[in-house]
């Protein structure tokens, strides 16, 4: 699927759970309420524009899922993808937008080193240097190996095509070995001109939930699997570690019954900065009403009501949210 503009979202092909699907939808409307799914004809490609021989005599691309795509310009491009046999297809579609508003299939003779057959691949695009572009890249996916015996084999490899000379490349890397594992169902956003985001994918074994920049003026790979996996608790620790305690706003100013709502059913990462204090003193309260002693022990219940709110630990200010809503239940 790709966003064409104007509130419109144009998607491929794909697999049913009983047959692989060649139509093309598009959604209009998605700002509105009344968002609407339509089939669309397009027209065929003209074979008389292109080789016969390299066209194999196609007008459309083959039924398949696991395709492909991105956006150019005004125009869609969609590579590979996995048919109806299992096989991976290799071509380049263009979904060309008419001048009257239609669209037209273009299949795409590009010189180069195409990417082998493959399906379950991400694409995007990238600006290789200032002024320079926009060029499409594909990462990773998943295709066959062997000439006897075909054996599903998953990629680590990266190319570019070069919309204005039609030729693909293979992506060589600065630190070669260092991005992401063979891979493929991962995606590839692009957030800024020359740098894209690879996230997760299905290694063949197992879900992967590492993250990495792809940053294309210099060639290479960045690891943020550290960054991008930090907890929310780690990140609530941290913020607490920087700021002072009084910088949050207090937004149950005046609404006390409104605050014990929110503690009464909330997780210790929904905790506010500035209501750390409020939460001990709601804390302290509750557990008196339920008339347990002032306990210093570890495992006491209580045993919180005198801690400071700008040192509490995060794992302590847990275990006090959690005696907070038991002494709730309890009182009411």
């Amino acid at each position: 699927m790709m966003s064409v503009g104007d509130g419109c979202i144009v998607a491929f092909g794909g697999f049913d759970g009983k047959g692989w699907m060649s139509n093309v939808e598009i959604l209009r409307g998605t700002s509105s309420k009344e968002a609407t799914w339509t089939t669309i004809d397009v027209a065929p490609a003209r074979l008389e524009a292109i080789d016969a021989v390299t066209s194999g005599g196609k007008t459309a691309p083959e039924p398949r899922s696991g395709s492909a795509m991105v956006r150019y310009g005004d125009n869609l491009l969609i590579y590979g993808g996995q048919g109806a046999n299992g096989a991976a297809f290799n071509d380049t579609w263009c979904l060309k937008r008419e001048p009257n508003g239609g669209w037209r299939w273009v299949k795409l003779v590009l010189r180069g080193s195409p990417p082998s057959a493959r399906a379950g691949h991400a694409m995007s695009i990238v600006a290789m240097g200032r002024g320079i572009g926009p060029y499409v890249i594909m990462s990773g996916g998943v295709g066959d190996d062997g000439w006897l015996v075909k054996e599903r084999v998953y990629f680590d490899d990266a190319h570019f095509l070069d919309g204005e000379n039609a030729k693909w490349q293979r992506l060589e890397f600065a630190g070669e070995g260092n991005g992401p594992s063979s891979r493929a169902y991962h995606t590839l956003t692009q957030v800024s001109e020359n740098k894209c985001l690879c996230f997760g994918g299905f290694n063949g074994s197992n879900a992967c939930n590492d993250a990495w920049w792809l940053v294309v003026d210099d060639m290479e790979y960045a690891d943020i699997s550290s960054e991008a996996l930090a907890s929310p608790r780690a990140l609530v620790s941290a913020l607490r570690d920087r700021l002072p305690i009084n910088v949050a706003p207090d937004v149950f100013d005046g609404n006390p019954s409104a605050f014990r709502a929110h503690i009464a059913a909330c997780d210790v990462e929904d905790v506010r900065l500035g209501d750390v204090s409020k939460l001990l003193h709601e804390y302290a309260n509750a557990t008196a009403t339920l008339g347990l002693p002032e306990q210093r022990g570890e495992d006491e219940r209580g045993r919180f009501r005198h801690s400071d709110p700008a040192s509490i630990k995060l794992s302590d200010l847990g275990k006090a949210l959690t005696e907070l809503q038991g002494a709730y239940i309890a009182n009411a």
